[in-house]
C-alpha cells in the first residue's frame, strides 16, 4: 500500500503483520477479521484459524488454542470457543471427545476435561455419541464394580428384584431361580424340598404336598405307605402282599 501523504510517491509499504491488501493501487491494509489471522508482513489475504483455534479480535498475527475443555466454534474461522457438549470432555489442542464407556458427564461445565465414572449399580455403554448420564442396571442384572460398560445377570440361584443392583441375594432355602439374571425367587415344587441354593427330589418313602409350609424338608410315608418314585406329592398304600416299615415296602 501508499499513504497519500508519503512523500516519495514511488514508494509502496508492505502490509503489517495482522493485516492484508488484495487491491492494487490501495493507500491503507485491511485488518484481519476476528477469526483470522496473518502472521507474515506484505500479505494479501488473511488466514482463517485452524479446527481449535480462535482469533476473538481484529488484527491478529496469530490464533489461540482454545482452552482444554472447550472447542472451537467453527472448523475454520473461529472467534471464539465454546464448552465441550454434555457427554463429552476437552482434549489437549482444543478438541472435544466423547466420553468413554463407563463414564458420562452431566452439563457442559467450562473447561470440563474429564469424564465422570458411573456408579455401581449403573452403567454406560455409549463410547461412540458421548453419554450425559448412566442407566441403572434393570431387575436381575447388577454391577458390582464403578465404570461398568455393562450389568453382569445373577447367576443361577440368585436374583435381583429393584433397578441399580449393587450385588445379588442368595434364594433363602426351599427356593430356587432358575437360569441366570432372575428378578425372584421360587418356591420348590411340591415333590422337591430346598437344599442350599436349589431343590431336590423327595427321596423315595418320602414326600411333601403343594400346601406344606416347610420347603426345606419332605415328610415321610407312614407305615403302611410308600412312594413309588423319588419326588412324590402323596403316598400310596402298600400293594396286596406287602406291608409298609418307615415309608418303605416289604
Amino acid at each position: 500500500f501508499r499513504v497519500s501523504t508519503d512523500h516519495v510517491r514511488s514508494r509502496c509499504l508492505a502490509c503489517p503483520t495482522g493485516w492484508a491488501q488484495e487491491m492494487p493501487r490501495s493507500e491503507s491494509c485491511l485488518e484481519c477479521v476476528p477469526g483470522q489471522y496473518q502472521n507474515l508482513t506484505g500479505k494479501i489475504k488473511c488466514t482463517s484459524c485452524a479446527d481449535g483455534k480462535f482469533a476473538r479480535a481484529s488484527g491478529k498475527d496469530l490464533c489461540v488454542v482454545c482452552p482444554l475443555g472447550r472447542h472451537s466454534a467453527l472448523r475454520r474461522g473461529s472467534s471464539l470457543c465454546l464448552n465441550c457438549s454434555a457427554g463429552w470432555r476437552g482434549i489437549p489442542n482444543g478438541f472435544c471427545e466423547a466420553c468413554p464407556a463407563g463414564k458420562f458427564r452431566e452439563a457442559a461445565k467450562n473447561e470440563a476435561a474429564a469424564c465422570n465414572d458411573c456408579p455401581s449399580g449403573f452403567y454406560q455403554n455409549s463410547s461412540t455419541s458421548g453419554a450425559w448420564n448412566c442407566q441403572s442396571c434393570i431387575p436381575g442384572r447388577f454391577s458390582e464394580r464403578p465404570r461398568s460398560a455393562i450389568c453382569d445377570k445373577c447367576s443361577p440361584g440368585m436374583f435381583a428384584n429393584a433397578s441399580a443392583s449393587v450385588t445379588c441375594q442368595i434364594c433363602a432355602v426351599g427356593r430356587r431361580a432358575r437360569g441366570s439374571g432372575s428378578i425372584r425367587c421360587n418356591k420348590c415344587s411340591p415333590g422337591m424340598y430346598g437344599f442350599g441354593s436349589g431343590c431336590v427330589l423327595c427321596p423315595k418313602g418320602w414326600h411333601r404336598q403343594e400346601d406344606t409350609a416347610d420347603l426345606t424338608s419332605c415328610q415321610r410315608c407312614a407305615i403302611g405307605e410308600t412312594t413309588l418314585v423319588k419326588g412324590s406329592t402323596i403316598c400310596n398304600n402298600c400293594d396286596l402282599g406287602k406291608y409298609g416299615y418307615g415309608g418303605s415296602a416289604h
